[in-house]
């Protein structure tokens, strides 16, 4: 009996035991790069905001990806909230996204990443070609629904989806004239 249990069961026992470690550490494992891929894209394009899919499709998982870490997700709930058109004309949404990237950093292994280093970043000036709209003021960021081409009312034949909408502030319709 005693050999059939070292020549049986410690083997299956131990395969057991090296499978369900195989399948934790790989889940754990994919968590991390879910993580890492949403503070990358949100860094890589965080001169460009809004105007980058990625970014917003970063964004959009956070409730997912950061599902356990609750000062990520209140921060993200914060950004949000102040993303809406009342709020956003103030600025804090930038202060808060920094946070949020810093937070997320802390929750991934990048204790080290700062706000300092999250604000500064590289950005050509051939960025303004690319991103003119952002400069001249055609496009409010974040976007609204109408500059993405989603009509409230039900009669969209008054508004064309080529059509831009201004968003210009004081200031900028002060300088136009």
């Amino acid at each position: 009996m005693g050999n059939m249990v070292t020549q049986v069961l410690i083997p299956i026992i131990a395969a057991f035991i090296g499978a369900m470690s195989a399948f934790w550490y790989q889940k754990r494992l994919e968590k991390r790069r879910d993580k890492k891929s949403v503070i990358y894209t949100l860094m890589m394009y965080r001169n460009a905001g809004a105007n980058e899919i990625e970014w917003i499709n970063a964004l959009n998982v956070i409730d997912v990806v950061f599902n356990k870490d609750k000062k990520v997700r209140e921060l993200y709930r914060t950004f949000i909230s102040q993303c809406e058109p009342d709020l956003f004309k103030n600025g804090q949404w930038r202060e808060t996204f920094y946070e949020l990237v810093e937070e997320m950093g802390k929750c991934s292994g990048y204790r080290k990443l700062s706000k300092s280093e999250i604000r500064s970043f590289y950005a050509p000036e051939s960025l303004n070609i690319h991103y003119r709209h952002m400069i001249d003021g055609r496009v409010q960021i974040p976007p609204t629904p109408e500059s993405l081409g989603v009509y409230k009312d039900d009669d969209s034949s008054s508004a064309s989806p080529d059509s831009q909408p201004q968003h210009l502030d004081k200031n900028q319709s002060d300088e136009k004239n």
